[in-house]
């Protein structure tokens, strides 16, 4: 059996008694998008529709709104991101075998201090997670603008801006899965966990992609089907928190073999 399917098998082990409670968990994290994009249709049917690359020739009163708007939903999105930390929280417990219950999701909201702590370290998260995406998307916005004035060469590349910009975005938050597991499950602090998560990931991202990769063609089916969500979600999260688990005691374990071995050298050294 292949590691991957080994990690997965004991994931549907972990969630065997806990399905309904996971998909009570998912359902309350999904309420954050859905939130988010009901304002955002509310917003246009207000303000009317308004497209990106025509926005600088909008009224000022409409563009700013535009921004207003999308401004709003970003902070919605930041203030409401502690649920995420609890939903992490929530499937770590799983994977770790722990007795875990649905309020686990609001683990970050019983205290101001956690709660900060939460919003904090998740901003700095999407802002390394999602800068190079701005950045890409920036360039794809300015090619789509050229390409009105110099045709096709512009529209090709800003089809490929925008792929670079979701594939970077992809691998830069698989590098802080495990900081974002440490923080919300192990209790870290926010700069230990993102440090020491992009530690134990430096050797490891194989193994996440490649776990990552075995559910992809159910999360394509995902948008045309939508019920597999219910499934395919607390699945693949469980069984990541699970691959994290391993990673996660390897690495401690490792450090503490090496610590170990320098502590026998050096009692050595000073015997001789």
């Amino acid at each position: 059996m292949n590691p991957e399917k080994m990690i997965r098998t004991e994931a549907k082990r972990a969630l065997q008694n806990n399905w309904s409670e996971a998909v009570t968990v998912l359902v309350i994290l999904l309420l954050i998008p859905l939130g988010v994009i009901a304002l955002l249709f509310l917003a246009y049917y207000v303000i009317g529709d308004i497209e990106v690359e025509n926005l600088l020739s909008e009224s000022p009163i409409r563009a700013v709104l535009f921004v207003l708007i999308h401004v709003a939903a970003v902070a919605v999105m930041l203030l409401l991101s502690p649920l995420y930390t609890g939903f992490i929280r929530y499937f770590g417990k799983i994977a770790h075998k722990r007795e875990v219950s649905v309020s686990e999701i609001f683990h970050f909201f019983e205290d101001g201090n956690m709660y900060k702590k939460s919003v904090s370290f998740m901003s700095v998260v999407l802002i390394k997670c999602f800068g190079i995406l701005l950045a890409c998307e920036s360039l794809t916005f300015i090619c789509v603008f050229l390409s009105k004035e110099s045709g096709d060469v512009f529209g090709y590349a800003s089809v490929v801006f925008g792929i670079l910009g979701a594939v970077a975005a992809f691998l830069i938050m698989h590098r802080f899965n495990l900081g974002v597991m440490l923080f919300s499950y192990c209790d870290f602090d926010g700069i230990t966990a993102t440090k020491t998560g992009a530690a134990m990931t430096k050797n490891n991202i194989g193994k996440l992609l490649k776990l990552t990769a075995v559910f992809f063609p159910w999360i394509l089916v995902i948008p045309f089907l939508g019920v597999p969500i219910m499934y395919v979600i607390p699945y693949a999260t469980c069984s990541h928190m699970v691959s994290m688990k391993y990673i996660s005691d390897n690495y401690f374990q490792n450090i503490e073999n090496s610590a170990n071995s320098e502590n026998i050298e050096n009692s050595g050294a000073i015997e001789s």
